[in-house]
């Protein structure tokens, strides 16, 4: 937890009632930008003591914060809420649970769409290919735009953080080494991965520019596995593809790619070992690659698509959340398609339908 966050967690826990309300005021005003990881350390171990607090400007300043905030347990507060003795508290948890169904309304109403996106677009292909391309083209096109410059700001950044932890260095050389040490340390934990996620930005921003090719899929496969074998450790990852099965894609990015499927699947393990089936068979015109673990699963799959929609939560590091929406740009400029399924605790089946290549 950042000292911000926990400078607000002391206060939420032994401030005064009008510093527990002002605390949850700044709860509510910095919860879209926080990560949902950082919001659930905060709230979950405080939800039934700020429920209980006597002092209803403390319990409805609870209820304003669950708008932004959803878990089992928010639930229960927010039906404890619904008949607090205080109307005004009363009446914010009602609205903050009509919120919830709203976003659940939207989420259903997404979810949906996603599901027959990949089949309108098909029927849009054999009436109209050239307007359905032209889509395409155009939406990716404006969010790659925007990722790219987004990453060219994160690249400044990053350069001046660099810097200021060569000050940092300087200023902190006569610090007692135990203390510096783990400081700077941390401090090139978060460049490195401000890094990577510079390097996912670019990735996205000119992905799928590659002519496609001949790729065997179990040797594609085996490199990918190779390059990640540092983020794959106490991960098993079992291959059942034969050796002859090949798709018409972009070599190079595809594995790179491929890269990224193995390594959300290696950090879907919230503790101890897991497994990963990588499967590959043929399917008509096409060539299915299947990437599979039993993992903790999702709750919201179909989100992980849409770019900086990270899910993950594994040692509180910042993911960029372009992992699996580089997959997707690559897999569809080549003619193919991407799906998900996944359930929440019991694992996660990403799902390539590739064009077969023929000779």
């Amino acid at each position: 937890m950042s000292p911000d966050l926990e400078a607000l967690a002391k206060r939420l826990d032994r401030g005064s009632w009008t510093e527990r309300e002002e605390a949850l005021r700044k709860v509510r005003r910095l919860a879209e930008s926080l990560p949902p990881t950082a919001l659930e350390e905060l709230l979950e171990p405080r939800l039934s003591v700020l429920a209980a607090d006597s002092k209803w400007e403390v319990r409805r300043g609870l209820a304003r914060v669950l708008g932004h905030y959803r878990s089992a347990s928010a639930r229960n507060v927010i039906e404890r809420l619904w008949g607090d003795d205080n109307a005004q508290v009363s009446k914010t948890a009602q609205e903050t649970r009509k919120r919830w169904t709203a976003d659940d309304r939207e989420l259903e109403r997404r979810r949906a769409l996603e599901e027959t996106l990949p089949e309108r677009l098909r029927e849009l292909r054999d009436r109209d290919p050239e307007t359905a391309q032209a889509a395409e083209e155009l939406a990716f096109r404006q969010s790659a735009l925007s990722i790219g410059a987004l990453a060219h700001d994160l690249a400044t950044t990053t350069f001046n953080l660099v810097n200021l932890r060569r000050r940092a260095e300087s200023l902190l050389a006569d610090t007692d080494p135990g203390e510096r040490e783990p400081f700077l340390s941390g401090l090139d934990r978060q460049i490195d991965l401000l890094n990577a996620l510079v390097q996912d930005s670019r990735s996205y921003a000119v992905s799928a520019n590659t002519p496609s090719t001949q790729t065997p899929l179990r040797q594609a496969v085996e490199n990918a596995v190779a390059r990640n074998q540092a983020r794959l450790e106490g991960v098993t990852v079992r291959l059942k593809i034969g050796d002859e099965l090949a798709a018409f894609v972009p070599r190079e990015p595809f594995e790179r790619a491929l890269g990224n499927l193995l390594r959300n699947a290696g950090e879907a393990f919230e503790e101890g070992p897991g497994s990963v089936i990588v499967r590959a068979f043929e399917e008509d015109e096409w060539v299915v690659l299947e990437v599979e673990d039993d993992g903790m699963g999702m709750e919201d799959p179909i989100r992980c698509l849409q770019p900086y929609a990270s899910t993950k939560k594994r040692g509180g590091e910042i993911h960029s959340g372009l992992g699996l929406p580089i997959v997707r740009r690559i897999v569809e400029t080549a003619g193919g398609s991407l799906s998900i399924h996944s359930t929440l605790g019991a694992g996660t089946r990403v799902r390539l339908q590739l064009p077969r290549w023929s000779a």
